[in-house]
């Protein structure tokens, strides 16, 4: 009676006989073909059960895979339109670096004039009829300024 598994119904393959199973009220007793057959059942339903879990596993697979592909898809995107953005402000940066040119020559008491700005922008650049010089600070402003900013971060290098 060496066998490599269990009995699926308790039989070791006829060694019980049908005669020797107790009979359930109801139920008629079951023949050794009818057991093998039951038993056969048993082990197709098993079989049924599990490609079901095996396709519902795959199925769950795809589902967290496609959204995986997605998520990525959408990061490639958001980070290729960052770079564009990033080289759309690539000529900013230029156009801001004269302006701070202009401004800086402006506060060490040479002045900037409407010319050399417009040179130095791509396009046309309006100007205001009443556009003027802007006075210097009074001593009052500069001693508010020094105070505020005492070691020239934003007003520049003290000299």
């Amino acid at each position: 009676m060496d066998r490599a598994g269990p009995d699926l119904f308790g039989f070791l393959d006829g060694a019980q006989s049908a005669e020797s199973v107790p009979i359930k009220a109801g139920r008629p007793a079951l023949t050794g073909a009818e057991w093998k057959e039951q038993a056969v059942r048993g082990q197709r339903l098993r079989a049924f059960v599990l490609v079901l879990l095996s396709l519902l596993a795959a199925g769950v697979f795809a589902v967290v895979a496609r959204q995986s592909w997605t998520t990525s898809s959408a990061d490639v995107r958001l980070v290729q339109d960052e770079r564009a953005r990033v080289a759309y402000l690539r000529p900013l940066s230029h156009l801001v670096g004269a302006l701070t040119e202009a401004q800086s020559a402006a506060i060490a008491e040479t002045s900037a004039t409407v010319e050399e700005v417009k040179a130095e922008t791509a396009w046309d650049l309006r100007v205001s009829e009443t556009c003027g010089e802007t006075e210097p600070p009074s001593a009052l402003e500069l001693e508010q300024i020094r105070r505020l900013d005492p070691e020239g971060f934003w007003t520049g290098a003290r000299e």
